[in-house]
């Protein structure tokens, strides 16, 4: 049984019963999207809703099939149409949150990309069993997906070694050999961080609050704690849910666990708009743990007749306990790679076309690329999707090329925005990437702290 909280049916009942609570009756789409972004949360919610739509636009564009893992109430729809994904099936606990996310599906309709029609189909199922027994697609059978994803809820597996292991043979059972599983959960060395050994840690947008014995020694499996970020479906609702009830995700645990199902590490994502969304310390490490900045989120922290609130915000201490990581299944890892960045074979394409190729890598073959540069002869080309909710200015932009500057080999017109060069056409700051300065110097000025990989 697990240490913090009920193990086995009892935890997933709780689990189940939470997210059910926060699924709201005859809410539509466009409702619940205008209640986000008038949410205090708001900031987070694009920030995390930013990350998804870089690491699924990277290692799952244009992918046939797409498995997710606690898929919730199809918040990633819009993603995966963007990213021209074929079909995507969704599983989850929460019976109401998978209506949910069939009906957002009928509600999202057709559209086309690029000038092609996107036919993307989804199916959804709600499953208790996904930490409990093996899961296989009666349709088209195992090692049929070329994509596996778990966005933020990989730490409720913790609960118990056999429902980790579970959870990881589905995972790699389900992946096609050189496929990738994407994953964001709450990082156990940060939860432990910020409680401090205390039995809770409180604050205006975030409550953590330990349900292990030991405070210093806390099991590798079974330590649960109670998470609560205001204004997101973790949130306490009265008389029904204290909070989000998660367990410590023992990252040396997770790796090794990985490993024994055949899922190896990506450790060099190759994106310099994703590597401004995590710690510089995690550029060589299988974990890359979030590095929030919210401009105005300081202001949620203001109490009356206290002294003003210092940074980081309440609310950038909840994002920044969470972590993200890539594998792929291969035999050793020497076999590891990174896909073909969307607009390298947009590019291609195009090139191809013409009957050749003035710089890059023949068609589906992938360069290995060292840390801080992009693969020989690719340069950075500019990103061909919206960047949602970012808009005309995404994170990773500023005033640097990919690791140090200098014009862009493929295209005359000089760095695209989003990967370096002057802010974009369109007037404001420099996105994340631009000059280097403290998060109180850009705070005071207006504008988001630098990003030291970028300003060598």
């Amino acid at each position: 049984m697990a240490e913090g909280g009920g193990g086995g049916t009892s935890m997933w009942e709780q689990t189940r019963q939470h997210y059910n609570s926060h699924v709201r009756d005859n809410f539509s789409t466009r409702e619940a999207l205008q209640q986000r972004n008038e949410g205090p949360a708001k900031e987070l919610k694009d920030f995390h809703n930013h990350v998804k739509r870089q690491l699924i636009m990277r290692f799952a564009y244009k992918q046939d099939r797409v498995l997710d893992l606690c898929c919730g109430r199809g918040g990633d729809l819009q993603k995966w149409r963007d990213a021209q994904i074929g079909y995507v099936k969704g599983l989850d606990i929460s019976e109401r949150e998978v209506e949910e996310a069939k009906r957002r599906f009928m509600e999202l309709g057709p559209k086309r990309s690029r000038g092609v029609a996107v036919n993307m189909v989804c199916e959804f199922e709600a499953v208790d069993w996904l930490g409990q027994r093996l899961f296989e697609d009666e349709k088209a059978g195992p090692g049929s997906y070329g994509v596996v994803t778990c966005m933020f809820a990989l730490h409720y597996f913790f609960v118990s070694e056999a429902s980790l292991l579970f959870f990881l043979r589905n995972v790699s059972a389900n992946l096609r050999h050189g496929g990738y599983f994407i994953a964001t959960f709450t990082s156990g060395p940060r939860v432990l961080k910020l409680l401090e050994g205390r039995p809770e840690f409180r604050s205006p947008m975030l409550r953590l609050a330990r349900r292990w014995k030991d405070p210093h020694r806390p099991p590798t499996f079974g330590a649960g704690y109670i998470c609560d970020i205001a204004d997101t479906v973790t949130a306490s609702l009265e008389g029904t849910s204290e909070g989000s009830l998660e367990y410590l995700v023992d990252l040396s645990a997770l790796l090794q666990a990985a490993a024994n199902v055949g899922l190896l590490p990506v450790i060099d994502y190759m994106d310099p708009v994703l590597a401004t969304c995590f710690r510089d310390e995690d550029i060589d490490a299988p974990f890359k743990h979030f590095k929030p900045f919210f401009l105005h989120s300081l202001q949620l922290d203001y109490v009356e007749g206290k002294l003003p609130p210092q940074p980081p915000s309440s609310l950038e201490k909840a994002s920044s306990l969470f972590a993200a990581c890539v594998f792929q299944k291969v035999d050793s890892p020497h076999d590891v790679s990174v896909p073909m960045a969307p607009e390298c074979s947009f590019m291609q394409n195009k090139q191809m076309k013409g009957g050749h190729m003035a710089h890059g890598l023949p068609m589906g073959h992938t360069a290995p690329g060292g840390h801080g540069q992009p693969p020989p002869g690719i340069g950075v080309p500019p990103h061909p999707w919206p960047h949602r909710p970012y808009g005309d200015v995404p994170y990773g932009g500023g005033q640097h090329a990919y690791g140090g500057g200098g014009p862009q080999q493929m295209y005359s017109a000089g760095p695209p925005y989003g990967y370096g060069g002057t802010a974009h056409q369109h007037g404001g700051q420099p996105s994340f990437g631009g000059p280097g300065g403290s998060d109180r110097h850009k705070r005071e000025t207006g504008g988001p702290p630098g990003r030291s990989r970028f300003n060598q």
